[in-house]
């Protein structure tokens, strides 16, 4: 399976180790925060964005959908860590919790603003995508622009 790794992808990797690298170095519970905060958020930003292309490469008629799912999926992930770190003293004590929702939101929606132009670009028929790490479905079924299936 050859993957196609882009510049977004690397840029946001690189902010990623970016942010963990200030926030273990500064070592007070805001930085923290801000790390734990912008490494969760990018990696379920990036999860969420890379699953939403694959779904819509195969299925295109379920575009609304996988953008209620992959909401979904981010607000519960930021459900549950918010109630983990206000209720588990041990990580309250290490990252303040505001610190780290408010980055989670800012991070998790910049990289949907890369997945949503993926999105468009798959469903507009477009060829590479512009801000994910993507394999190639190799099923031999793709989407035809009606919206049923054609093997080709």
């Amino acid at each position: 399976m050859r993957l196609t790794v882009l510049a977004t992808t690397v840029a946001v990797a690189f902010a990623l180790a970016l942010a963990a690298a200030m926030g273990l170095a500064a070592g007070d519970a805001g930085a923290v925060g801000v790390a734990g905060g912008a490494l969760l958020g990018g990696a379920v930003g990036l999860a969420v964005a890379a699953w939403q292309r694959n779904l819509l490469e195969r299925r295109p008629e379920w575009a609304v959908q996988s953008v209620a799912v992959s909401m979904l999926v981010k607000l519960v992930v930021l459900g549950v860590s918010g109630i983990a770190l206000g209720r588990v003293a041990a990580l309250g004590d290490r990252a303040e919790p505001a610190h780290f929702l408010i980055t989670f939101v800012v991070v998790t929606l910049a990289v949907a603003f890369f997945g949503t132009q993926d999105a468009v670009k798959v469903l507009r028929g477009g060829g590479r995508a512009s801000a994910l790490a993507t394999a190639p479905i190799s099923n031999g079924i793709h989407a035809a622009p009606t919206g049923r299936q054609e093997s080709r």
